[in-house]
């Protein structure tokens, strides 16, 4: 099976570099030269990853940056304990302890500080605090930190006050190549500019991805058709996903009320009315000719979309908004949320898999899956970043390095070896990883539309048209101010 010789490759990989970075590096050096002067490609290097993780050539110079101390500022939620939030163990860990993710990242920040001889140093701080530490420093022209990891959540006030660089303008960012996630550059942007993007450096990014998790003795039992193959060939879309699922709750207390003790087919949380839409490929604001942003939530696409995606969650023996235990307690059949659910579920003896969010039609081109803005962050470089030219090739590096270091540790070793069930799931994966989404509306939030939105379902209501009409002249404000201050501060 592709995951056994991944792990087998990568394995004597970390025992290699273990045993001598420096040997290793040379190495590689080395194999790269013969690999270029044989015209082999470098993917028949046995010492490396095979397939999307192959190591390229990064076209980087060499440089060395006199023991520089390149820090980064990494949002962290206090109150949370670093359970469901990020802990800043995908930018830094202290050291190897044998679990593969960590020593992969421990790996990575080892061969960039002796590369370019830096030391890497995490600044962990709360969701908070960090805005206030980021326009402080700025404005008093300090340097202190050269790369920001803030939630996706709370990215908007330190973009539109300016705090940090256009990303277009650093030199050695290449958004072309496959350690960054293109989409949220280009989904992201406002007027053509960049403040913040994901690259695999992160894990965040990926670990709040949505998708679809079912399981599979439920399905099996229910005569489902195989949802992989409905998946492929495109039919996998809402109308599909509440079909089959009609008739299937249980009032397994009697009390003639579908509650929380009973059995209902598909269960989610908060975000389910958000995930279906943008699962559906819809926005709530998108980008014109010139690259500037509108509003583009009230269209009668959506609108039908939107009374579908009510269908679904009014009725109380299709959806429930439960959490996650309903799953852990067979409960239900399907879970609408995230893939860091997965790594939740290891101990689950019941047997599940992973779908991709439902289409709204079956000619829709593609799956899409939304970010989680909540328990994600992007990363970002701060006005005052003292060296362009050296925190561009950090930046990059980093990058490039965590793609052929840690992204197969944690797609191939970790998240598929170690915690999901089937070689379809990773097939799964890979059109979830492909369809990311990043909606600039929710990022922002204007006119409080986006959270109006989410919570519709709570209010029971279908007037979706007056809920917006009412937000409208604000969301319109609150976008044309914020191209002004792009535009003035960039």
């Amino acid at each position: 099976m592709k995951k056994i010789i991944i792990f087998s490759i990568i394995l004597s990989v970390l025992l290699l570099i273990i045993s001598s970075c420096s040997q290793n590096e040379t190495s590689n050096n080395n194999s790269q030269t013969t690999a270029q002067e044989a015209n082999v490609p470098e993917t028949e290097n046995p010492e490396e990853p095979l397939g999307r993780f192959a190591r390229v050539d990064t076209g980087l110079p060499e440089k060395d940056f006199e023991s520089y101390d390149f820090n980064i500022l990494a949002w962290y939620v206090g109150v949370w304990g670093g359970i469901g939030g990020n802990d800043g163990s995908d930018i830094w860990v202290e050291e190897m302890n044998g679990e593969i993710l960590n020593d992969a990242v421990w790996l990575r920040n080892n061969a960039i500080e002796e590369k370019y001889n830096i030391s890497i140093n995490l600044i962990r701080m709360d969701i908070g605090d960090i805005n206030t530490a980021v326009r402080n420093m700025v404005t008093a022209g300090d340097n202190s930190y050269d790369l920001v990891y803030q939630r996706m959540a709370d990215l908007s006030g330190p973009i539109t006050n300016g705090l940090f660089l256009d990303l277009h303008s650093m030199p050695y960012l290449d958004f072309e190549r496959p350690w960054w996630d293109h989409r949220s550059i280009q989904q992201l942007s406002i007027a053509g500019r960049a403040f913040a993007a994901a690259s695999d450096i992160i894990t965040t990014d990926k670990n709040t991805v949505s998708c679809i998790l079912f399981n599979k003795q439920f399905a099996q039992d229910y005569a489902f058709e195989d949802l992989y193959a409905v998946v492929r060939r495109g039919d996998w879309t809402i109308d599909y996903f509440m079909n089959i699922n009609r008739g299937l709750a249980r009032d397994l207390n009697g009390d003639g009320i579908f509650d929380n003790s009973d059995f209902i087919p598909i269960v989610g949380e908060d975000l389910t009315t958000m995930i279906l839409f943008n699962g559906a490929g819809s926005a709530f604001v998108s980008h014109d000719a010139d690259g500037l942003p509108y509003s583009s939530f009230l269209t009668p696409r959506n609108l039908d979309l939107v009374d579908k995606i009510l269908d679904l969650m009014y009725d109380p023996e299709l959806y429930a908004n439960w959490n996650m235990s309903a799953f852990g307690e067979n409960r239900t059949i399907f879970f609408v949320g995230w893939l860091r659910e997965v790594i939740n579920l290891r101990a689950l003896e019941t047997d599940f898999g992973v779908l991709p969010v439902p289409k709204f039609e079956n000619h829709q081109e593609n799956y899409y899956s939304l970010i989680n803005i909540h328990h994600s962050g992007l990363l970002s470089i701060p006005l005052t970043a003292p060296d362009l030219e050296r925190t561009g090739i950090i930046l990059e590096a980093l990058s490039a390095e965590s793609r052929f270091t840690v992204m197969p540790a944690y797609y191939d070793l970790a998240l598929i070896g170690r915690f999901l069930r089937d070689d379809e799931s990773e097939e799964s994966l890979d059109i979830i990883f492909d369809g990311r989404v990043y909606d600039l509306g929710d990022l922002f939030g204007f006119g409080n539309c986006p959270y109006q939105f989410l919570r519709i379902s709570n209010t029971r209501s279908r007037d979706l048209v007056s809920m917006y009409e009412r937000a409208q002249d604000m969301i319109s404000r609150d976008i044309e101010r914020l191209i002004e201050r792009v535009l003035e501060n960039y």
